[in-house]
């Protein structure tokens, strides 16, 4: 049983933040927040990420191009295969 609620405990941290979330947006109107799921995340994940952009709190930025302005664009691919290089601090 305690496997169980540490998954549902991980599938569930977008739901669990989105008070946090709400709460950083009424001090900071300006900000937009851009989030993708890692390699190592759960897809079912994604479902609480895509209710959070339907509500204007974040955009999802996999398989998609965002103009950030004065030239610069935003373009998500996730869930990529490990690549050759390495850390350079490590």
């Amino acid at each position: 049983m305690e496997i169980t609620s540490c998954i549902q405990n991980y599938l569930n941290w977008p739901k669990r933040e989105e008070p946090k979330l709400r709460d950083f947006f009424s001090k900071a109107v300006q900000v937009t927040i851009y989030a993708m799921l890692g390699n190592d995340d759960w897809g079912a994940s994604s479902t609480h990420l895509r209710e959070l952009e339907e509500q204007g709190m974040l955009r999802l930025i996999h398989g998609q191009k965002h103009v950030l302005g004065d030239g610069y664009e935003l373009i998500g691919y996730a869930r990529v295969p490990p690549t050759p290089y390495h850390h350079k601090g490590r």
